[in-house]
Formats: C-alpha cells, sequence, structure tokens
C-alpha cells in the first residue's frame, strides 16, 4: 500500500528526511495528459527515491504581472489531488512573492533543489523558464546541473501527440482538449443563480469568465 501524499508549503518546513529526491517543477494547471507524460518520466528516474513536485502559489505572473494572472484550471487542493493520483509522493507549494521573483536562476537552483531538496534529478517542460526576468532556461539548467551534480531533463508536454498546455486548455473549448485534462472541465456562471454550468473557451459568455472552473 502506497503511503499518502505529503503536502509541505514553504522550503521553511522542508526537513531532512523530505531531501534527496527526484524533482519536478511547474505550474501543473490542469494536471494535462502533457503534465502526466512529465510525471510518468520523472517517475520512472526515481527508481524507488521519492517523487517531488515543485509548484508554485499564488501563480508567478500573479506577482509579477497581475493584469496577465491567468484563469485558475484547478485550486491548489484539487492540483495536489491531482499530482497524487498521477505518482506524487510529496507536493512543495512554494509562495511565490516579490523576493522570490528577483532570485537569479542560479539562486532558485541553489536555494531550492541543491541546498534544500538536494536533488539527484530535475525534469521539466521543454519551455521551462525560472528565476528573475524568466532568464533560465533548460539548457541554464542543465549546466547547473552539471555544476551540482543532478541530471537535468526537458520534456515535450505531449498528450495524445500533440503539445499541449494550460494557457490553450484556458483558451480552446474543443472536446479534444478538454478530454487532455485530468479532470472534467466545466466553470459555473457567475451570473447563474441555478450554478447551471457551460464550458471555457471562445464560445463562452463574459458572464462566464471566473477565476477558477469547477472541477467534477
Amino acid at each position: 500500500m502506497s503511503r499518502p501524499l505529503e503536502l509541505v508549503r514553504g522550503l521553511h518546513n522542508l526537513r531532512p528526511e523530505h531531501r534527496g529526491c527526484v524533482a519536478t517543477i511547474g505550474n501543473y494547471d490542469g494536471v494535462h495528459r502533457g503534465h502526466q507524460h512529465v510525471l510518468a518520466r520523472t517517475r520512472e528516474l526515481a527508481e524507488g527515491n521519492d517523487l517531488v513536485v515543485v509548484t508554485f502559489d499564488p501563480h508567478p505572473m500573479a506577482v509579477v504581472r497581475p493584469d496577465r494572472e491567468p484563469r485558475k484550471l484547478t485550486t491548489l487542493e484539487r492540483r495536489v489531488e491531482l499530482l497524487r493520483e498521477h505518482g506524487a509522493d510529496e507536493v512543495h507549494v512554494l509562495a511565490f512573492s516579490e523576493e522570490m521573483s528577483g532570485w537569479s536562476p542560479a539562486e532558485f537552483v541553489e536555494r531550492v533543489l541543491v541546498e534544500q531538496l538536494m536533488s539527484s534529478a530535475v525534469v521539466v517542460g521543454e519551455k521551462f523558464r525560472f528565476g528573475h526576468k524568466a532568464a533560465g532556461d533548460v539548457a541554464y539548467l542543465t549546466g547547473e546541473g552539471e555544476r551540482h551534480g543532478f541530471t537535468a531533463v526537458g520534456l515535450a508536454l505531449v498528450g495524445d501527440g500533440e503539445v499541449l498546455s494550460s494557457t490553450r486548455a484556458r483558451t480552446t473549448a474543443t472536446p479534444w482538449y478538454a478530454a487532455q485534462l485530468a479532470f472534467a472541465w466545466t466553470v459555473a456562471s457567475a451570473s447563474d443563480s441555478t450554478a447551471r454550468t457551460r464550458p471555457v473557451g471562445p464560445t463562452a459568455s463574459a458572464s462566464a469568465a471566473v477565476k477558477t472552473p469547477t472541477p467534477l
């Protein structure tokens, strides 16, 4: 029987038993099939070690560019549940802040991946960016891995042969794209007192544009 997933909020709550892992980093909003592909590959690399997902709350854009904060596909609580269902042993939620937004890519690697998690491998999406002004990418992470002794892997977020993204999921209301998500995707109308649901996307009315779709 697998052990319960452990949720860790903030670097200050990490304990020695949380260190020494294979980690994957990302927002993982919606936990779509592209995310699931990354999680499966991370599980393969873990080889019996803990699979740790490092995610952020709030979304970095809510701090860096509040006017461009994306609508959430899932609540944080539901995201954690879906990550557990798809193989995570631990989910570390970093409180993204103004201070963290100022960290250089090197500082993020050293403070999170090296000093705190002591990761042996780190898996990310191939378009992953991190650090101040998104200056760090997979190539930079690979170089830092060589310097600090961990393996860095960048993967395409592929589901059913097509590259997926949470951004596209927020704006595409097709049955195929909805099927790539790890949950049934509908949204309650903010102005509908009967709480009927309808899909989010280009055809949805402005009254349905609430922040979080209702996961079923």
